[in-house]
């Protein structure tokens, strides 16, 4: 019998709320227009005079963390399995991120930004000369660089990581799992989905602003249509329409082909302004471009302006950040779904340098084209592009050959990237209120693509670039916080991974138990192992480690525990014996199981066995006798001298769920088994080792380390 389809796939919480405050929007702006005009001015001031500070030094923060990721030994980590790669292609990844990651906005400021700020440039630099050139384009640069991809990052990698490789929702509250453990279901996970909701939604709306805006603007230029808010609005709806129908065609169809042909033609724009423009001019000055921002790095990372007035940092600086905040769920999310697969150092680099390489090239070529005409040309262009900011790559390609035909080029690639944005935005909203389910209904994808599109004409008419502007500022300001917790989130997680994967278990058992989903293989035990040794404090089974006997020692000896041995010792009788152990591992697929048997069973015939005979060969060369136990999954060794034994030295076979550790609300069949060997001594277990690296020299070197410890210490 078919199945029927669900007609509705949402979280009800998360759709409903932040559906009705979409809507209670557009009615009020729609009906309240010159109120929430003058609302949005005074919130815009607010908001940047007492949070401008909060936005300077996270961003900024953002940027150093994911640096550092990059840097560190987190890098080797895998977003999925070990053994997965790469969904995509390096192109078409590169060519998917980008357009969703700047899209509409590139094009808008690329020469608009150069000539307003040329025009009144920060501090006491002199307006519309060369240093006042030399500041534009460097402000330019740090707007559009490294800070915007950061911020992206960090979303993008914490969803990749808790999906991919934790097998948790692909939606933003996943990132806080370590935070907030199983409430992320609940009311604060919900809280969180809201916000992310919201600042896509106004994110993405003011580049749909600016796009319509920026093409109303080209078709009046070219003779084709009356630049008014009206047509702007018409405009809207049919750009709608048609990121309407991307949306729905899926990922694979719809945004990979669009993202291909815009990053086509983007790149074709940009190659004709290059050689029919000043082409060696814009050469040198891309090197001097880079050279302007790297020196000045650290202080325009910082600035804040207080001695010279905060019209600049307001105006620039922090609507771009609040940008940048607003998009990076749908951004952040977006990239994650193309990234499976690659490392973490991978992912941090490509998605830091690539895109901001080639926007500094597109900001050099188009940029520095509009400085070089105002200022070796008779361009004058400045005081038109006040007036209005979407006139100004238009009026810098009136002035290089074939007009109409690159103005007509421009507004496609506009149009594109407004489809594109829009796709991807609708794409990631449905994800979120829909707490992640597959294939929602069409009409959901339909109703979040009308509601960006709703918003924007609500945000043209009631103040357009200043609506805008503290539209993406204000909604941009409570996800900022939670950016921050996400950064802790994410490195809390990658050290838990990392420590468990040195010393086989986490001290903050009370937090997170690595130790839940440790599983032995049956039958593995040594007999004379007590089981007091094979059990934490708390009575969950443990992962190897060297100082697990002294932990439980020293934990033992505290007075509270003292208090509750009885409920310890109830604990331990109930669930967690051999049979637990074996009911844990019999939940792992057949295929799963016979995979780790087989590799432990040749580990300890071609590997362990050998070696320990090449010790019992040398050993008995000292008058020792030395007893040897092969079995299956384990072999052990014991050095006797006059009938008193010296050392016990065992290694037995473990398989622990790889990459669960962190959250124990999986079950075991949620992950892969890995196999391990551990080395047991009668004084407790020791550290685990991989197969692949525990070579038979390195059993020999490990033995003879615990038998001059024995030779010391005795």
């Amino acid at each position: 019998m078919k199945k029927k389809k669900t007609w509705i796939k949402v979280n009800p919480y998360v759709f409903f709320s932040s559906a009705v405050i979409a809507v209670l929007f557009v009615i009020i702006a729609g009906c309240f227009t010159e109120t929430v005009k003058k609302f949005f001015t005074h919130l815009q001031e607010f908001i940047t005079s007492n949070f401008g500070w909060f936005y300077i030094l996270s961003v900024a923060f953002f940027l150093f963390f994911v640096i550092w990721l990059l840097c560190s030994p987190f890098g080797k980590i895998k977003l999925g399995k070990d053994h997965e790669e790469p969904e995509f292609s390096l192109f078409t990844w590169f060519a998917m991120l980008f357009s969703a990651g700047m899209g509409i906005g590139l094009v808008f400021f690329s020469v608009a930004e150069p000539l307003l700020i040329y025009s009144n440039p920060p501090g006491d630099c002199k307006p519309e000369t060369v240093n006042a050139a030399i500041e534009a384009m460097k402000y330019s640069f740090f707007h559009w660089g490294l800070h915007a991809w950061g911020i992206y990052i960090i979303i993008g990698l914490s969803l990749a990581y808790f999906a991919y490789r934790h097998n948790l929702p692909l939606t933003i509250r996943s990132t806080l799992y370590p935070l907030l453990g199983e409430r992320i279901y609940g009311f604060w996970g919900n809280i969180v989905e809201i916000m992310a909701v919201l600042g896509t939604l106004f994110g993405v709306a003011t580049s749909l602003g600016l796009g319509v805006m920026q093409i109303a603007t080209g078709l009046d230029f070219l003779n084709l249509l009356t630049d008014t808010t009206g047509h702007q609005i018409i405009l809207i709806i049919i750009i709608t329409l048609a990121a309407t129908l991307s949306v729905v065609s899926g990922v694979g169809k719809g945004i990979r082909r669009l993202s291909e042909l815009n990053l086509f033609l983007a790149l074709l724009l940009m190659l004709f302004v290059c050689f029919a423009g000043p082409t060696a001019f814009l050469l040198r000055a891309f090197a001097q471009n880079i050279g302007n921002y790297l020196e000045s790095f650290m202080f325009i990372t910082f600035r804040t302006g207080i001695f010279q007035g905060r019209s600049f940092q307001r105006d620039w600086t922090l609507f771009f950040w609040g940008w940048w905040i607003a998009w990076s769920p749908f951004v952040g999310m977006f990239i994650a779904r193309v990234s499976r697969g690659r490392t973490i150092r991978e992912f941090i680099a490509g998605v830091l340098l690539a895109p901001t390489i080639i926007t500094f090239i597109w900001f050099t070529v188009l940029g520095d084209t509009a400085l070089h005409m105002e200022l070796f040309g008779r361009a004058e262009m400045v005081e038109a592009v006040k007036n209005n900011h979407s006139t100004a790559i238009f009026m810098m390609l009136q002035n290089l050959p074939l007009e109409w035909v690159t103005c007509t080029l421009t507004i496609f690639v506009v149009a594109f990237f407004f489809v594109t944005s829009s796709d991807s935005a609708s794409l990631v909203i449905d994800l979120l209120t829909s707490g992640a389910k597959k294939n929602p209904p069409i009409w959901q994808k339909v109703f979040w693509a009308t509601s960006e599109g709703l918003i924007a004409i609500a945000l043209l008419l009631t103040g357009g670039l200043v609506a805008l502007q503290t539209a993406v500022i204000t909604s941009a300001l409570p996800f900022c916080v939670i950016i921050c917790f996400i950064c802790y989130s994410l490195l809390k997680a990658l050290k838990t991974e990392t420590e468990l994967k040195k010393a086989g278990y986490n001290t903050e058992r009370n937090d997170v138990l690595l130790s839940k989903n440790a599983i032995a293989v049956p039958g593995t035990a040594p007999v004379d192992t007590p089981i007091s040794e094979t059990f934490d404090i708390e009575g969950n089974n443990t992962l190897a480690n060297i100082n697990m006997k002294d932990e439980i020692s020293e934990a033992m000896g505290k007075e509270e525990h003292a208090k509750d041995w009885r409920s310890r010792l109830k604990r331990l009788e109930k669930k967690h014996d051999r049979e637990y152990l074996r009911d844990v591992m019999e939940q792992s697929s057949a295929e799963n199981a016979g995979r780790v048997d087989k590799e432990l069973q040749e580990f300890i015939s071609k590997v362990v066995k050998p070696a320990f005979s090449e010790i019992e060969q040398e050993l008995v060369k000292y008058d020792r006798k030395v007893k040897i136990s092969i079995s299956h999954h384990q072999a052990s060794i014991i050095v006797m001298k006059n009938n008193i034994e010296e050392l016990y030295y065992g290694i037995r076979g473990r398989a622990y769920h790889k990459f669960s550790y962190s959250f124990p609300s999986f079950k075991a069949t949620d992950v892969e088994v890995a196999a391990y060997a551990q080395v047991v001594l009668r004084g407790g277990s020791r550290k685990l080792h991989e197969l692949k690296k525990f070579t038979k020299k390195g059993i020999i070197h490990d033995f003879l380390n615990e038998y001059e410890k024995w030779a010391i210490l005795s």
